[in-house]
């Protein structure tokens, strides 16, 4: 009756009949169900034929059954849901995948499918959220939301289970002691009921779970192990009719063979963890990573990523494989690639602290603080396309730095991961593969790693341990987690342990800019070549730090156009009267700064040999090079004219002429030269060979262009080619007036050393007492002391005085010109001597001895280099040109204070060596010392054209000759030769030159006075140009012959002086006492003199240096304005400012001579009167044209009074006066 009680229940809970909460049968099933609907009938049929007392009492069992069944049930339920009422779903960040046959389907929220099978494994890393999927599982059941066929959830922890390993009983009692804490009413046939065992923690389970050898049980009640009952359950022998779910990490699935699962499923993370991470790890960079903002960073301006590409330009087949240059705009390019090809692995090369780290600093602060962030998502979106992901994530980005603390260490690549961020390991990262993931290794070339490319151990699970090095190789292969970006930054040289062409997709290079790169070396060129100068002359001397010895020079601003074609000594003996208060003192460092708005472009420097161009062009280039002052320049380019006139024969373009001066310039990858401050320094103007052609015929504006250097040069200045550069012109003043004036912004003038700086020089450089000696000595010879101006003459006159003082010799110290240079060509023999002995062993008067037969061939052989080049004009020689003359550049080399070898710093094309004299002097020097020795010795006059033997010529012809040279030269060209060649023919200097001269008995003092005679005719002759007059005096200085000099000064002292018996000669030497004496010439009055319009034209150069100049009342012509135009106030060099000509009968002729000076740009006259000299309206028309045309013109004050003017030149003088641009605003 029992046994027929169970079975009728049973079949109850299979129909699912109110009674019981068994399972509702589906269709197919149909058939059975029809089955049992009819033994169910014919067993009611049965019940009914029993008695009554024992039908109720089967009901009343059944009931009983139902209740204890629902009621465990929902208090198991109510339990759980008690439990867990706090967890939200909303927080889920794991999901399970069905895993087979390599597919993946992603197991549903409400987990509909998952027990349609008896036991299912589930699989995971350790924290990634197996154990909250099974808590999630069993609440959305307990609410009833899925499984509701399930009666019971049994969970159990391997962990637990392992302490039962010797403990016998029944699963009966296991279950039973499992929901003990809900104390459930009644009795329960446990295999009669729907339960799901979940069993966690495989990998923990350490019961030997023996299933061939364990014994097979069926029976609930059943005594046994803790091992047996487990591996029963599972085999499905015992409660075949439950559940099971197992948990396992990766670790422990082994232990259960896989015939005893019939489904595996994968726990893994979600986007929302992954999004979880990613926001950390942002919040981790943007606090550990504080770079400079970024347009503030110096690797900003100086650095640029770059990438290099084939071209796909059509051309040659070299032109082809050329690779072009493709600037990374965003970091993120260098994964991109046109064609489609998938970029994996980046290498990225730069040189130590070129900036490596700051691009990828910048990259990761860019991420960390989402700017750009359709950069990173393209990232993102590549990385799903390369490897097929189907979900779209955000980019996660992984530096890997600090890999040497670890090297010794062992991990999986997630375990990688996990030491480095720790929120990787909290959140728990297990499938890396299907989000985007970029690993940056920043300084590969750091790593103390042996990365063994080549070695064979492959390693593809992201959770298998491994050393470093194995880790990170298979990670650069593409070997481990293949679907990740890896970027690697490397020096170039470490770079080589990477099997680039097999392991890198793509490199690219951080590298300094080309053009910040180029400036860098062009400035260490120039460093390297201006740091160190000569000191004085000997260049082949120690060298001296150029900014230890550079003192300021005495530099004045000019006016554009302004050019001067006189001889450079004439210059330096009329720079003493410039008045300083009336010029522009300017500092080298300052050429270039403008002047109420208005661009410089082009300076020209003028001044004489040696007074200090160069060095002030070097010093304010060093100033660049070194980062002090004018650092608006980009680049500097010094194109000396010595080095430009030996490539006169070839065709280049400007671009290719700098390569070939700066090297550095080669890659400087500049595509437009106008984006740059760009200033060419065009030294040495005056030695320019080039057929400079300044017309506009030939115009060439590419910098690519190929063309002569001629061209090239021309456009320069034009300002055809590189129109925005700034140009620096340094020449010798006889040349400058080649450059056209309007190409010119500004004109500077060096004048060396004013007087202050020439004492200052000489204390600077002596003890006081021989400072003073030196210096009252030079005083008194003022030819030395205007020279002085010179830099190089200074130190050559400190240099033979401090000889003569420190050597006590008894000879009287040098006081002309030819004494100065006769000795010192003295002292650098003697040097020669000690720099040819130096390694040889000689006695002292050996080298004492100046004339010996190596230093006479030497002296003789430059002497004739000398002149035959100073004929030619030139003052650069190859050394083809000395041994033409028969130098020996051996022996030459010794006399450093003579002549030097041009030397550049840095590569060159052109190894062939240039030569020239330390200074222009010492070649005219050198050169009259030749003519006078060949005339002296072989009776030959090289100064006739043909030169020819004279044997019969008396020597004050051959003087008379020279005196003819030099006053025919146009600009005096030959002005200081001549002082040398009268100066060699005293007896006191060809003394010093006895062992080099001939003696052929002739008469000196004879020949002297005859010459002295005959230049004193040449000064008594009507020379129109008075400073020839002066130079003719400085020669009779030279040849000791001061007569006239002395009468005139005589009679200025005793206040005697007749001026109206004055010769021309008298007024001559007048004009040179004056001008070369001590007394203020600030007022020229001709009435103090003499009223002569011939004595007024003879001393013009006074008038010249003079500020204010009175002719008033003095009979004067329109030929004293011509003169007065022509030779003062149309000259640079002009002081004067107030020309009083009142009361002369100048006409309009005279005026409209005067009006021509007016628009001269050098006229500095502010105070013109011309009161009462028959001036009619013409004149004043002359003057009012004048003054419009020079609208720049000082004048302010015009006296016309005692004239007529007219009313046409009334009216057009008022309209000037009333004009606020004119500065006329006295009109009388």
């Amino acid at each position: 009756m029992h046994r027929f009680i169970e079975t009728c229940t049973n079949c109850i809970f299979l129909l699912n009949l109110p009674l019981s909460e068994g399972v509702t049968l589906k269709k197919n099933n149909m058939s059975l169900y029809l089955s049992i609907t009819v033994i169910l009938l014919l067993s009611l049929l049965l019940i009914k034929m029993l008695q009554l007392l024992n039908i109720t009492l089967f009901i009343l069992t059944l009931g009983s059954l139902s209740s204890t069944v629902k009621n465990a049930g929902e208090i198991l339920k109510s339990a759980i849901r008690k439990k867990y009422k706090k967890q939200r779903e909303e927080g889920i960040d794991t999901e399970l995948c069905v895993q087979k046959e390599k597919k993946e389907k992603l197991v549903q929220p409400d987990y509909k499918d998952m027990f349609n099978v008896r036991t299912v494994l589930t699989t995971g890393m350790a924290g990634v959220g197996k154990t909250f999927q099974t808590k999630m599982f069993t609440i959305k059941w307990a609410k009833g939301n899925t499984n509701k066929k399930i009666d019971f959830i049994v969970s159990f922890q391997f962990s637990k289970l392992n302490k039962r390993r010797d403990q016998v009983q029944s699963m009966e009692e296991l279950l039973n002691d499992h929901f003990s804490d809900i104390k459930l009413r009644g009795h329960l046939s446990y295999d009669k009921f729907k339960i799901l065992f979940i069993l966690d923690g495989l990998e923990e389970c350490t019961l030997p779970l023996d299933f061939i050898n364990n014994k097979n049980l069926t029976d609930m009640k059943a005594q046994a192990t803790m091992d047996e009952l487990l591996t029963n359950l599972i085999k499905e022998t015992l409660l075949p009719s439950a559940h099971l779910w197992i948990i396992s990490q990766p670790s422990g699935v082994d232990k259960i063979p896989s015939d005893y699962i019939q489904k595996v499923t994968k726990c893994q993370e979600t986007s929302k963890r992954w999004t979880k991470v990613v926001t950390h790890m942002r919040e981790r960079l943007c606090t550990e990573i504080t770079l400079i903002e970024d347009t503030d960073h110096p690797k900003q301006k100086t650095t640029e990523h770059i990438m290099r590409e084939d071209s796909t330009a059509e051309g040659t087949d070299e032109q082809k494989k050329k690779q072009i240059v493709v600037k990374v705009e965003a970091t993120s390019d260098i994964f991109k690639d046109k064609k489609g090809n998938k970029i994996r692995t980046v290498l990225t090369v730069g040189e130590a602290d070129i900036g490596k780290s700051f691009h990828v600093q910048k990259f990761i602060k860019q991420w960390a603080e989402k700017k750009n962030p359709s950069v990173f998502t393209w990232v993102a979106d590549k990385t799903k396309a390369s490897f097929g992901k189907a979900k779209q994530n955000e980019l996660g980005m992984f530096p890997l730095s600090e890999i040497n603390q670890i090297k010794d260490m062992k991990f999986s690549l997630v375990g990688l991961l996990n030491h480095f961020f720790k929120k990787t390991k909290e959140f728990v990262i297990t499938n890396f593969s299907q989000f985007p993931v970029l690993i940056i290794l920043d300084g590969l070339d750091k790593f103390q790693l042996p990365l063994d490319f080549d070695n064979n151990t492959t390693l593809s699970d992201i959770s298998e341990p491994a050393s470093v090095d194995v880790l990170l190789t298979n990670l650069i292969k593409g070997n481990l987690l293949p679907s990740a970006l890896v970027w690697i930054t490397s020096r170039p040289s470490a770079a080589n342990r990477l099997n680039v062409e097999k392991c890198v997709d793509r490199v690219t290079e951080i590298r300094e800019k080309p053009d910040i790169r180029s400036q860098r070396k062009l400035k260490s060129q120039l460093k390297e070549q201006f740091t160190r100068v000569s000191e004085g002359i000997d260049r082949q001397k120690t060298s001296a730090v150029l900014n230890e010895i550079y003192t300021e020079l005495y530099i004045i601003e000019g006016q554009s156009g302004e050019v001067n074609k006189q001889q450079e000594t004439r210059l330096v003996e009329k720079a003493k009267f410039k008045p300083v208060k009336q010029e522009t003192v300017i500092k080298y460092n300052e050429i270039f700064t403008s002047v109420e708005n208005k661009h410089i472009k082009t300076v020209m420097t003028i001044g004489v040999a040696g007074i200090g161009k160069t060095i002030a062009s070097m010093k304010y280039m060093l100033d660049w090079a070194e980062g002090n002052m004018v650092q608006d320049i980009y680049f500097m380019f010094p194109l000396p004219f010595r080095e430009l006139n030996l490539r006169k024969e070839e065709q280049l373009s400007f671009e290719d002429l700098l390569h070939q001066f700066f090297p550095a310039m080669k890659t400087s990858e500049i595509s437009d030269y106008d984006k740059y401050n760009i200033l060419v320094v065009l030294d040495g103007f005056d030695e320019c060979r080039l057929d400079l052609d300044f017309s506009e015929s030939n115009k060439c504006i590419d910098v690519r262009e190929q063309t002569s250097v001629n061209l090239l040069l021309t456009n320069l200045i034009h300002g055809n080619l590189l129109p925005k550069a700034q140009i620096w012109i340094t020449s010798r003043p006889a040349a400058s007036n080649r450059i056209p004036a309007d190409k010119v912004d500004r004109v500077t003038e060096v004048r060396g050393f004013n007087d202050e700086q020439k004492e200052e020089y000489f204390r600077k450089r002596f003890n006081v007492d021989l400072a003073e000696k030196i210096l009252t000595h030079v005083k008194k010879s003022r030819s030395l002391y205007i020279m002085c101006h010179i830099p190089v003459f200074c130190w050559i006159t400190a240099k033979v005085l401090e000889e003569y003082v420190t050597t006590n010799q008894e000879d009287e110290m040098p006081k002309t010109l030819t004494d100065m240079y006769t000795y010192f060509l003295l002292i650098e023999c003697r040097q020669a001597n000690r720099k040819y002995n130096e390694d040889k062993t000689s006695e002292s008067c050996e080298i004492d001895k100046c004339w010996n037969e190596r230093n006479k061939e030497t002296i003789i052989s430059l002497g004739k280099l000398a002149f035959e080049e100073l004929v030619k004009g030139n003052f650069l020689f190859t050394e083809e040109n000395l041994t033409e003359c028969g130098t020996d550049i051996t022996k030459a080399a010794v006399f450093s204070g003579i002549l030097t070898q041009i030397e550049r710093e840095g590569p060159s094309m052109y190894p062939q060596k240039l030569f020239c004299f330390v200074h222009l002097s010492i070649q005219e020097f050198l050169a009259a010392f030749y003519v006078f020795y060949i005339f002296n010795n072989k009776s030959e006059n090289l100064l006739t054209p043909p030169p020819s033997v004279v044997s019969d010529l008396p020597a004050s012809e051959f003087y008379k000759k020279a005196v003819d040279k030099a006053l025919d030269s146009k600009h005096g060209d030959w002005d200081l030769f001549l002082r040398f060649l009268l100066g060699l023919s005293l007896e006191t200097n060809q003394k010093h030159l006895k062992e080099l001269l001939i003696d052929n008995n002739k008469n000196n003092k004879e020949t002297n006075k005859e010459t002295a005679e005959y230049i004193k005719k040449k000064i008594n002759e009507d020379i129109s140009d008075a400073d020839k007059n002066l130079n003719l005096f400085y020669c009779l200085n030279e040849l000791n012959d001061h007569s006239l000099v002395k009468d005139i000064k005589d009679q200025l002292r005793s206040g005697k002086q007749n001026f109206e018996d004055y010769s021309a000669a008298q007024w001559s030497a007048l004009t040179f006492v004056l001008l070369t004496s001590d007394e203020k010439l600030d007022v020229f009055d001709l009435k103090k003199y003499r009223k002569s319009e011939k004595v007024l034209l003879g001393m013009l150069p006074v008038v010249k240096v003079s500020k204010i100049t009175l002719l008033t009342w003095c009979e004067l012509s329109e030929k004293a304005c011509s003169g007065l135009t022509s030779s003062v106030l149309s000259s640079a060099f002009s002081n004067l400012s107030e020309l009083d000509f009142s009361h002369n009968d100048l006409l309009d002729v005279g005026v409209q001579h005067l009006a021509e000076g007016l628009k001269s740009s050098h006229c500095k006259l502010e105070i013109l009167k011309l009161s009462g000299c028959q001036v009619t309206e013409t004149g004043c028309s002359f003057l009012a044209s004048s003054l419009i045309f020079n609208a720049a013109s000082l004048l302010k004050h015009l006296d016309l009074s005692y004239n007529h003017p007219g009313d046409l030149g009334t009216r057009q003088l008022t309209d000037i006066k009333e004009d606020p641009v004119m500065k006329l605003k006295t009109l009388l």
